[in-house]
């Protein structure tokens, strides 16, 4: 009998800005936690904080921020690993493949006169 590996997929909420990773979080996580303490009778309330994240980027818009969700089937570490050893193909990719939430990014240099 061949055993067949169960592969998660997690959605995650991203956010960074022109210093690097600020914060990843894994929705799924939350939800599934949640859920377990429902079955066991307890009650936990997970708020994702997706909306802390846009008010903090619209208040530091000069960091130039961006929020990003999708989904993955790579680990929160090696995601986070990613970000630390080649930030600029982790931002691309996470572009390519993530649903834009919020972004302050900018393409075009600063000209000083």
């Amino acid at each position: 009998m061949n055993s067949q590996e169960i592969t998660t997929v997690d959605t995650y909420i991203v956010m960074w800005d022109m210093y690097g990773l600020e914060s990843l979080v894994n929705v799924s996580e939350g939800e599934r936690e949640v859920l377990v303490s429902a079955l066991k009778g307890e009650k936990i309330e997970w708020r994702n904080p997706m909306q802390y994240m846009i008010l903090r980027a619209r208040f530091n818009s000069q960091r130039c921020y961006e929020i990003y969700a999708f989904t993955s089937e790579i680990p929160k570490e090696d995601i986070i690993q990613m970000f630390k050893s080649t930030p600029q193909i982790a931002a691309d990719t996470i572009r390519r493949i993530g649903q834009q939430l919020y972004s302050d990014r900018t393409d075009k240099k600063a000209v000083i006169t």
